[in-house]
């Protein structure tokens, strides 16, 4: 019998939930908040998939995983980076490691950036960050299995691509095959009676931000006509969801408890802020006069759009060689800046928020004052955006994290007009602002969603002052788990009450 399922959805928001459910949609997501316990869950800064996921995870902060974004600075001194694996998660122990006692058995099904998977007594299965050919499944001997199930087994569907532009219909289509997958995945793990279930979907977010113009009527890309024909199709999506929801609920309903979580919310994206290209244009950022490496970028460009399949081929031999294909991007964006002369500058970030790294090597050598420095940049940043309309929100590392990591966390954090615009690292663009993109129109905000329903949920109503570390304490003490010391979350007492 299933004790638990942990559902996640990723970028679900009660922004969006409660409209759709004052609509007359969502019965199940409706009968959870009616009947369950429910709240806005508050996520990592920044609020995106690796220290969102990390933290509800392992119930502990960015300064104590190290997990700030995808690439993840091991030494300020000569800017080395790291790209995030399981690893990372594994060290810090996950849920599911408390849970793996011998008696549970447990399935982990499409947790972003779970890869390579590992030893657990059950199954695991990679999600977001890796890739369907990749080795995604532990033990080995389940991949038949899914593979039978699901001959085109699918992770993720790139959403910026312009295909989907010329034909939205082509993108909701695929969003739905996703979450039949899902829900056929979902249906699978009931019926092999896993004492614990947790498993993330990621079509909800790739939809959001696919088509948040359509969402949002105040968004300056929405359109009267076509707007109201793809939010039909957005509701149709999450409907697919709703009845996976409804269908956990009457598999475990007495046996058993559901929680919801999301790993951060959703607003508009309006515009595309390129913090390199601003902090060149203030000096504080030196490019190389490099052409061979600007060859090298728009060769890669090249290849990428009209023979994709020669870039294909170069990823595969960057990866037997144990390469990440992503790190090789971050190397050419820094083999682009002058280190010798550069006082500050944005890393390679996935994180679509402000994220300012100080020349750690240069600041010594010339005895500059950090505090100094941050505080120059901080102005001149406000006064430059300010002159456009743009909030500009500074955040101190040091009063949001705590652990050995802080000291790789940025110097410098920062988000835009309430997250409606994203921070780039990209140095190829002449100005500093440039209207979102058509096919990206949402964008990650703190305000996920935590919903509970089940034979041990005692309370019912809304519950204040969640925050994404809450999560994992809070089912360790479903399961009569001692609270490791070193966890930041706390116990959802509520819930028990």
């Amino acid at each position: 019998m299933t004790k638990l399922f942990l559902l996640g959805l990723d970028g679900a928001t009660f922004d969006l939930l409660l409209p759709m459910i004052d609509e007359g949609h969502l019965n199940n997501c409706k009968k959870i908040i009616q009947e369950g316990a429910y709240g806005t869950l508050i996520s990592t800064f920044p609020p995106i998939t690796c220290p969102a996921w990390t933290s509800l995870a392992t119930g502990k902060n960015p300064g104590k995983t190290g997990v700030y974004d995808v690439f993840n600075l091991t030494s300020k001194n000569n800017l080395k980076y790291s790209v995030m694996t399981s690893k990372d998660i594994q060290k810090n122990k996950p849920l599911w490691d408390y849970l793996n006692n011998g008696k549970n058995k447990i399935a982990v099904v499409n947790y972003p950036f779970l890869f390579p998977p590992y030893n657990i007594n059950g199954i695991m299965i990679s999600g977001l960050g890796s890739d369907p050919d990749d080795e995604i499944f532990y033990p080995e001997n389940i991949k038949n299995v899914i593979r039978k199930m699901f001959p085109n087994y699918k992770i993720d569907i790139p959403f910026m691509n312009e295909e989907y532009l010329d034909d939205p219909n082509k993108f909701f289509n695929e969003c739905k095959d996703l979450l039949y997958q899902n829900e056929k995945m979902i249906n699978y793990l009931l019926k092999s009676k896993y004492d614990i279930i947790i498993m993330v979907i990621s079509a909800t977010d790739l939809a959001q931000h696919f088509i948040y113009k359509h969402i949002d009527k105040n968004h300056p890309q929405y359109d009267v006509i076509n707007s109201k024909i793809y939010y039909e199709k957005f509701i149709e999506i999450w409907e697919i969801v709703d009845l996976i929801i409804g269908n956990i609920i009457d598999t475990i309903l007495d046996v058993g408890n559901l929680i919801i979580v999301s790993d951060h919310g959703f607003g508009k994206h309006t515009k595309n802020f390129y913090n390199n290209v601003w902090l060149e244009k203030k000096g504080y950022l030196v490019k190389k006069t490099n052409y061979i490496s600007r060859i090298k970028l728009l060769f890669n460009d090249f290849l990428k759009k009209y023979f994709p399949f020669i870039q294909s081929k170069i990823v595969i031999y960057l990866k037997s060689k144990n390469i990440s294909p992503r790190l090789e991007k971050y190397k050419s964006i820094i083999s682009e800046i002058n280190m010798d002369k550069t006082i500050a500058f944005m890393p390679i970030s996935t994180s679509g928020q402000g994220m300012i790294f100080l020349n750690e090597s240069l600041i010594n050598k010339k005895n500059i004052n950090k505090n100094n420095i941050c505080d120059r940049i901080k102005r001149e940043l406000k006064y430059s955006l300010n002159k456009y309309d743009i909030d500009v929100k500074f955040i101190s590392p040091k009063e949001i994290y705590v652990g050995k990591y802080v000291k790789y966390a940025p110097n410098i954090m920062f988000y835009l007009n309430n997250f409606e615009i994203s921070v780039l690292p990209s140095l190829n663009n002449r100005e500093y602002l440039s209207d979102a993109p058509k096919s990206h129109t949402g964008n990650h905000k703190m305000n996920g969603i935590f919903m509970s329903y089940g034979k041990d949920i005692k309370y019912k109503g809304k519950i204040k002052d969640l925050n994404i570390m809450d999560v994992t304490p809070s089912i360790l003490k479903l399961f009569n788990i001692e609270i490791p010391k070193d966890i930041d979350g706390k116990i959802i007492e509520k819930l028990f009450i």
